[in-house]
Order: structure tokens, then C-alpha cells, then sequence
């Protein structure tokens, strides 16, 4: 159990690292001005990725209330979206900050 923790935590990091360098890419390079837009996109793929992992049983699935998940769904989107549109500013600053 804690292995698995442990890469998923690795994965967790790498994977953001990852969109972080694609978001700043796209602005820098493609002149992309709609990077929230791209990071929505990814959270409906994490969605649909979710579900696959708990279809082939990954995790298990723990039933919560609608206004105990509200909250903090709601700050962490709140705060994915500013970090989209900083990562746009300055991604190195934004790496060293997260690592």
C-alpha cells in the first residue's frame, strides 16, 4: 500500500511538472493566450482517466456528500487556474516552487 502511494505521488508530481512545461510551451511558443482552456481540458481527461482506473478496480470508491466535496474541489480548480496563468509568466520560478 504505501509503494503504491509512493508512485502515485511520483506520477502526481511528474505529471504536473509535465502540463506545466506543455502549458508555457503553448503560450510562449504558439502564442496561446487561453491557457485555462487547455487546463480544463485536462481535468475532463483526469475525469475520464478516474473513472477507467476505478472501473479496473485501481481504487475503491468512497461515497461523500455533494456539499462536503464542494469546498475544496472548488479551491483547488480556484487555485489550478491562477497557477495555469502564472505558469505563463514564469515557469522555472513555478517549478523550483512545486519541487
Amino acid at each position: 500500500m504505501i509503494g503504491t502511494t509512493v508512485l502515485a505521488i511520483i506520477f502526481n508530481i511528474l505529471s504536473v511538472v509535465g502540463v506545466v512545461v506543455c502549458l508555457k510551451h503553448i503560450a510562449e511558443v504558439d502564442n496561446f493566450k487561453f491557457v485555462i482552456f487547455i487546463s480544463t481540458i485536462h481535468f475532463f481527461f483526469t475525469a475520464i482517466g478516474t473513472r477507467v482506473l476505478l472501473r479496473i478496480n485501481v481504487f475503491n470508491y468512497k461515497e461523500a456528500t455533494f456539499e462536503a466535496v464542494l469546498p475544496l474541489a472548488a479551491v483547488c480548480n480556484m487555485g489550478f487556474a491562477f497557477q495555469a496563468d502564472y505558469v505563463s509568466y514564469d515557469r522555472e520560478a513555478y517549478c523550483r516552487l512545486h519541487l
